[in-house]
């Protein structure tokens, strides 16, 4: 599912069970509580939107394998993503502070955390 320039839409309503894959590109009203709906999400791709996004947002996706932020201002609220998303593989967040990528990699060392100029494992880089 893509949905790009929605802007207007708050909420989805209805059975989404059977979305595996989004990208959301410049919706800047959409109610992120409502991804909760996505229960079998497993790879979402957020571009260019203005709202501040918390990574908790994320919470509620069990299926959730990968996330990619770009050019989004992002709160790193939690550092614990496998407690929220337990099958996350890879985190895209650029930009992000290189602090926030290695804390987010060592709080994380089953994921692959990418900043957009520099990846790491359980803090120690990699190539993406």
């Amino acid at each position: 599912m893509t949905l790009y320039g929605c802007r207007k839409l708050r909420r989805f309503d209805g059975r989404n069970g059977n979305v595996t894959s989004m990208v959301i590109q410049v919706c800047n009203l959409l109610e992120w509580p409502t991804l909760a709906s996505f229960r079998n999400l497993q790879h979402l791709a957020i571009t260019k939107i203005k709202p501040r996004i918390a990574l908790s947002s994320f919470a509620g996706l069990p299926a959730l394998r990968s996330l990619s932020l770009a050019h989004c201002t992002v709160a790193v609220d939690d550092p614990h993503l496998k407690r929220s998303a337990p099958k996350l593989e890879e985190l895209r967040v650029s930009p992000l502070e290189e602090r926030l990528a290695l804390e987010l990699s060592r709080s994380n060392p089953a994921v692959v955390v990418s900043n957009g100029v520099s990846a790491y494992r359980d803090g120690i880089a990699v190539d993406d």
